[in-house]
């Protein structure tokens, strides 16, 4: 009976063994599946952040081409308009062959007409401050 004893107890003591090498496992496999659960969780945040930030970067992108295109809608008419402004005061004020034979000059909004002066005479000339987009500026500060 001694022996019976003996590798019953043998047996109980591989099978506690076995169950601690098992245990043991199990928790490890546990902490370790914890540990996944975590990383999962926070690589989910950040693709939700990520997300996010693509589909405001993706609005902003949106916004400001629309704004773009409006921009260059607008410079595309301003330039339109310049052309016909520029054939306006061509119409108005003559080309810039009559001031370079001394034809009509425009100062300020009003005709001098000197056809006989000099061209080489730089009082003949209009001054270049005198623009109608400056129209504050004294003639006497030439001096």
């Amino acid at each position: 009976m001694n022996v019976q004893f003996e590798e019953n107890r043998r047996r109980i003591e591989e099978h506690r063994v076995s169950f601690e090498r098992a245990d043991a496992r199990y928790k490890t496999e546990r902490r370790r599946a914890q540990e996944l659960t975590e990383e999962v969780a926070t690589a989910s945040a950040k693709y939700r952040e990520i997300s996010k930030q693509l589909m405001d970067t993706n609005d902003a992108n949106e916004f400001l081409t629309k704004q773009v295109n409006a921009l260059r809608a607008r410079v595309a008419a301003a330039g339109n308009r310049r052309l016909l402004d520029a054939s306006r005061y061509l119409r108005r004020f003559g080309t810039n062959n009559s001031i370079i034979t001394g034809g009509e000059y425009v100062a300020l909004g009003t005709s001098n007409i000197n056809p006989a002066a000099d061209i080489d005479d730089p009082e003949s000339r209009p001054s270049s401050r005198n623009t109608l987009a400056d129209s504050s500026t004294d003639p006497s500060e030439d001096d």
